[in-house]
């Protein structure tokens, strides 16, 4: 996934601002028709955003909600003024829209949720998670265990790395929406369980990318169909 980052930047010149809006818009859509059916009366999203480009895709996806009509309340790992660069672009526009913003420190552990967006962590991640991702993950699990409140990670769930890696604590989400390209992780046994249903995601890829030297994969039009697929259960 670093070589398709880098190929998407360096040689196509599709940005990270671009991904990130194409990851959230479908994060957004496949949490709609997954979780939030149309008899579920005033349905609550909490997205849990992390500061880097996985917490950016999950502030897409709250903003598509919230301007879809839903009650978004969104979570952070760290102060507002810790967020940078084009994140904190996102979470500007979510403020000026008055969406709830707060910081996990001055949450109230009570409240429920009838979805979670775990946007956390990304395929980055080296070591246990700590601090408040710590706790944020923890809450969310609390949640899943006490309310039954069904959670939707993005790329990867917080606490897997993207070669099986399984840290402490972990999310073990319903479903998975993973960006371009499926992870090695969700098919090691140790982690594959974390998963859920997975499904994959159009970031906007061209597909002579993935023909590259160090990707070399022949992906033909994956996505001419759906710019979501279902990958396995």
């Amino acid at each position: 996934m670093i070589e398709v980052d880098r190929l998407m930047l360096e040689k196509y010149n599709i940005n990270l601002f671009q991904m990130m809006e194409n990851a959230g818009r479908s994060l957004a859509i496949l949490g709609k028709e997954l979780y939030l059916p149309d008899d579920l009366k005033n349905p609550k999203i909490t997205i849990l955003s992390g500061t880097g480009g996985n917490g950016g895709g999950g502030l897409v996806a709250g903003r598509r909600l919230a301007n879809w009509g839903y009650k978004v309340i969104i979570l952070l790992s760290k102060h507002y003024n810790d967020y940078k660069g084009i994140v904190s672009h996102q979470l500007d526009i979510l403020k000026n829209m008055n969406v709830d913003i707060v910081e996990f420190s001055k949450y109230i552990e009570e409240f429920k949720s009838d979805l979670i967006i775990d946007a956390l962590l990304g395929y980055n991640i080296n070591g246990n998670p700590k601090l408040n991702t710590k706790k944020m993950i923890e809450w969310a699990m609390k949640r899943k265990k006490n309310d039954n409140t069904q959670i939707i990670s993005l790329d990867l769930p917080s606490g897997i790395g993207p070669n099986g890696e399984v840290y402490d604590p972990a999310i073990k989400a319903d479903s998975t929406l993973t960006l371009a390209l499926p992870k090695v992780s969700m098919f090691k046994d140790e982690s594959k369980p974390y998963f859920g249903e997975l499904y994959l995601a159009d970031i906007s890829v061209p597909p002579m990318l993935y023909k590259s030297e160090k990707i070399n994969l022949d992906v033909d039009f994956l996505f001419r169909k759906n710019d979501i697929i279902k990958i396995c259960e």
